[in-house]
C-alpha cells in the first residue's frame, strides 16, 4: 500500500460516510442473527476492530485525546508548550511517521522518535508525554456494552480474532481491552504495528484467518473494515452505531468553549448511549435523547446550582424528591470528583406531604396550595386533609352541600362554596387543625433526622415552578425556629411564582445562562427528564424506636419504569462520568465552565424541543405524566395530535385550563402528520395560540 492508497482511504472513508453508507449497509449487517456454527466450520473466523467497535473514548474525535495530554503537561512541566500546540504537534509526528513506513503501522516509540527529531523539547517532557498518553487512553477508554457481549460470547463459542491498526503494543492494548470487559485469549489479538502489515492494505487479515478459511469481520471503518475484508475474500459485517448522532453532530457544531469542553459533552453523549443495550427502537432512541439531550440540559442545571450554592455560602443542600433523585446522583458526582465541601442530602417530599403540614391558621393562601378544581369528589378533598370521608362532621358537610354521594365529581360553584364551608365550619376547621398538628410533628421530626435544622445555611433544590414546597417547608420549619427562612436558600430550573417569607429563591432560566432556554419551557417534559424511581411521598410514620419513616404512594414508580426510566437515568450517569472523567484528566475545573456548558445545554434544547424528531417526539412525547397532587391520573405528556378540525376547534375556544394541544404541542404535531406537513402546522400553532388568548 503507497501514499496514493492512504489518500484513497480518507476519501472513500469521508465519501461514503457522510452519504449515509450507514443505512446502505444496515440491511446486510448480520450482527443481529450471527450464528455461530453456520459462520464457521471447523477452523472459521469471526474477527473484530478494536477501537470504535469494541471500546471507544468519550471524546469528539480521537486525537482530542493529545489535547487533554497536552493539559496535563502544561500543569507538570509549566508553559513548554501549549495544550493545543502540543496536539498539533502530536497529530504532525504521526502523519509524517505514517507517511514514512505506509507498509506497515508505526509503534508509539516511531511517533514520539518523529516528535524528538523535528522540535526542541526536553527528553524527559517527551517520555512522559509517552507515559500520559498510554495513561489517559486507559483512563477513558470505554466499552461498546452490546459489541462487547457479542464477543465475548462468540469468542466462548469458537474462533475469534481482534484485528487493529493501531500504535500500541500488544501488552497495552490487551490492558485497555480487558479494562473495558473484552476477554482476549492468548492469540486472539493481531495488531499492525508488531505484526508489520495493516488492515488499511488487507494483508493484517491473512495473518488473522489464514488461507482457505470462512471469515466475517465487523467493524466501522469503510475502507479498511468493509472494503479491504470484500477484496481478501470475506464477510463484512459494518458496525457504524459509533458515528455521531443528530445531537452530538450538534454539540460538535456549537463551538463550545474551551475546546476540550466541547469535545467531551459531543464524546460522552455517544460513549454513554453505547453503553446501553437497547432491546427496541424505543430504547435505543430514549438513549440517544438521554445522552445527547438530557444529559447536557441537566449537567449544566446542577453545576449552576452548585456554583450558586458556593456563592450563597450553603453548607447542606437539599435535593426535594421526585425531582430531585437524578439531580443529587449528578451533584454527588461532581463533589466527590472536585472534592467539594457541601453536604448534599435527599428529602422525601411532595405537595401532599407539605402542605398539610404547613396548614396553621387554614387561611385561603394556605388552601389554595392544595388545588382544589371543578371534578374533584368531596373524598378526594378531604384525602389531602388525610381525613375519613365518613366522620359526621364531614358527613353533614356533604349534606349541606347538598352532595349525593362523597364519590361525586363537584361542579366548580360546589368547589367554591366547600371551600368556604370549610374556612367557617368550627367543627371541620378542628378536625383539619388536628390533622395538620399531627402530621407537622412527624415532618419536623424528619426533617431534624436529616439535619436540616444543624447550624449553617441549608439550599433546597427543585425543578420548580412555584417553589410551593419551600413555602410549606419553610413555614413549618419557622414554626419550630423562627427566622429559619433567613438561612434557607431555594434553587430552581424555573420559577413563575415566588412566594414571601421562604427564603432566598434563585432559578437558572432567570440567568444570563438560562435565557436562550426560556421560550422552550414545556414545564411537564422538563419535570419527566428528572422522573424518580419510587412513588410520590403520601406523609410520614414513626416506627416503634422513634424515628420517622416517609410513606409513599407506591414502591417504585411502574408506570415510568415500563416507559424507560432506568435507562434514561443509567445513560444519565453515564454521560456525567465521562464528562467529569475527560474534565478530571486534564485538571479542569467543571464549575468554570458554566457558559459553555450553558451553550451546550441550549443548543440540543432547541433541537429536541422546539424541532424534534419523530422518533424522539415518540420517545419522550409517550411518558406518562400525572399532573394531579395524588397521581391517580396519567396520560402522555405529548400524544399525537388528533387531525380533526372539529377537535381543533373545540380546543381552540376551552376555557378548562388545559392545553390547547398537548404539553409539549411540538411533539404533538410531529407525532401525528408527516414532515412536510408537520412544519406547516407547527407555523399555524403560533397563530393559533394569538388567536386563543384573544377568545
Amino acid at each position: 500500500m503507497n501514499a496514493t492508497n492512504l489518500l484513497l482511504e480518507r476519501v472513500i472513508n469521508q465519501r461514503f460516510v457522510s452519504a449515509g453508507i450507514q443505512q446502505l449497509f444496515a440491511g446486510m449487517n448480520p450482527l443481529h442473527d450471527l450464528d455461530a456454527q453456520r459462520i464457521w466450520t471447523g477452523d472459521g473466523l469471526v474477527s473484530f476492530d478494536a477501537f470504535d467497535t469494541l471500546i471507544t473514548r468519550p471524546l469528539r474525535r480521537p486525537s482530542d485525546l493529545f489535547l487533554v495530554a497536552g493539559y496535563r503537561l502544561q500543569r507538570e512541566f509549566g508553559s513548554v508548550v501549549e495544550p493545543g500546540e502540543w496536539m498539533a504537534i502530536r497529530q504532525s509526528a504521526e502523519w509524517r511517521a505514517r507517511k514514512a513506513r505506509v507498509e506497515r503501522e508505526v509503534t508509539l516509540d516511531n511517533i514520539y522518535a518523529e516528535i524528538a527529531e523535528s522540535v526542541d523539547l526536553p527528553r524527559e517532557f517527551l517520555c512522559a508525554a509517552q507515559a500520559i498518553e498510554v495513561a489517559l487512553e486507559k483512563r477513558l477508554l470505554r466499552p461498546i456494552t452490546g459489541m462487547v457481549e457479542i464477543f465475548n460470547r462468540l469468542s466462548a463459542l469458537g474462533r475469534t480474532a481482534i484485528i487493529s491498526d493501531i500504535y500500541f503494543s500488544r501488552s497495552d492494548l490487551e490492558s485497555m481491552l480487558s479494562g473495558c470487559g473484552v476477554r482476549v485469549q492468548p492469540g486472539q489479538l493481531f495488531i499492525s504495528c508488531e505484526n508489520r502489515r495493516t488492515k488499511r492494505s488487507g494483508t493484517l487479515f491473512s495473518d488473522a484467518k489464514g488461507s482457505g478459511v470462512k471469515h466475517l469481520h465487523v467493524g466501522d471503518n469503510v475502507f479498511s473494515d468493509v472494503f479491504q475484508v470484500w477484496r481478501v475474500g470475506g464477510r463484512a459485517a459494518p458496525f457504524f452505531k459509533t458515528a455521531p448522532g443528530r445531537l452530538e453532530r450538534e454539540l460538535d457544531k456549537a463551538a463550545i468553549e474551551p475546546p476540550l469542553l466541547g469535545s467531551a459533552l459531543s464524546g460522552s453523549a455517544r460513549t454513554a448511549r453505547l453503553r446501553v443495550k437497547p432491546v427496541s427502537d424505543h430504547d435505543e432512541t430514549l438513549a440517544e435523547v438521554s445522552a445527547g439531550f438530557v444529559g447536557p440540559l441537566l449537567l449544566a442545571f446542577v453545576v449552576w446550582i452548585l456554583t450558586e450554592a458556593r456563592r450563597r455560602k450553603v453548607d447542606r443542600l437539599f435535593f426535594l424528591a421526585r425531582d430531585g433523585q437524578i439531580l443529587l446522583s449528578i451533584a454527588k458526582k461532581i463533589v466527590s470528583a472536585y472534592d467539594l465541601p457541601i453536604d448534599l442530602r435527599y428529602l422525601h417530599v411532595s405537595r401532599q406531604s407539605l402542605h398539610l403540614p404547613a396548614v396553621l391558621d387554614i387561611s385561603e393562601g394556605d388552601l389554595s396550595h392544595f388545588g382544589f378544581k371543578a371534578g374533584n369528589s368531596l373524598a378526594d378533598v378531604f384525602r389531602k386533609f388525610d381525613l375519613d370521608i365518613n366522620h359526621t362532621a364531614i358527613a353533614g358537610l356533604q349534606e349541606r352541600l347538598g352532595i349525593r354521594s362523597p364519590h361525586a365529581a363537584m361542579s366548580r360553584a360546589e368547589v367554591e362554596q366547600l371551600i368556604r364551608y370549610i374556612q367557617t365550619d368550627d367543627q371541620v376547621r378542628d378536625l383539619i387543625n388536628a390533622s395538620a398538628s399531627s402530621a407537622r410533628r412527624l415532618l419536623l421530626d424528619y426533617l431534624e433526622q436529616h439535619a436540616f435544622f444543624a447550624d449553617g445555611n441549608v439550599g433546597v433544590v427543585d425543578i420548580g415552578w412555584r417553589a410551593n414546597l419551600q413555602r410549606s417547608l419553610a413555614k413549618v420549619a419557622c414554626s419550630r425556629e423562627a427566622g429559619f427562612d433567613r438561612r434557607l436558600s431555594g434553587f430552581y430550573f424555573g420559577l413563575y411564582h415566588r412566594p414571601e417569607n421562604c427564603g432566598s429563591l434563585d432559578d437558572y432560566l432567570s440567568e444570563s445562562v438560562g435565557e436562550p432556554i426560556r421560550p422552550l419551557i414545556r414545564a411537564p417534559i422538563f419535570e419527566a427528564l428528572c422522573a424518580a424511581d419510587h412513588g410520590t411521598t403520601t406523609g410520614y410514620t414513626r416506627a416503634d424506636d422513634g424515628s420517622v419513616f416517609p410513606k409513599l404512594l407506591t414502591r417504585d414508580n411502574p408506570q415510568a419504569l415500563e416507559w424507560g426510566l432506568k435507562i434514561q437515568q443509567d445513560v444519565i450517569n453515564a454521560y456525567v462520568d465521562d464528562v467529569l472523567a475527560v474534565l478530571t484528566a486534564a485538571e479542569i475545573d467543571i464549575l468554570d465552565c458554566m457558559d459553555g456548558l450553558a451553550r451546550g445545554a441550549a443548543v440540543v434544547t432547541s433541537q429536541v424541543i422546539g424541532s424534534p424528531s419523530r422518533k424522539e417526539a415518540i420517545a419522550l412525547g409517550s411518558f406518562p405524566h400525572a399532573s394531579d397532587q395524588l397521581h391517580n391520573v396519567f396520560g402522555q405528556v405529548a400524544p399525537p395530535l388528533p387531525l380533526s378540525a372539529r377537535k381543533w376547534i373545540s380546543r381552540l375556544v376551552a376555557r378548562d385550563g388545559e392545553p390547547m394541544i398537548s404539553e409539549w404541542p411540538e411533539a404533538s404535531v410531529v407525532r401525528a402528520a408527516p414532515p412536510l406537513t408537520a412544519g406547516m402546522m407547527l407555523g399555524g400553532l403560533s397563530v393559533a395560540r394569538w388567536l386563543r388568548r384573544r377568545l
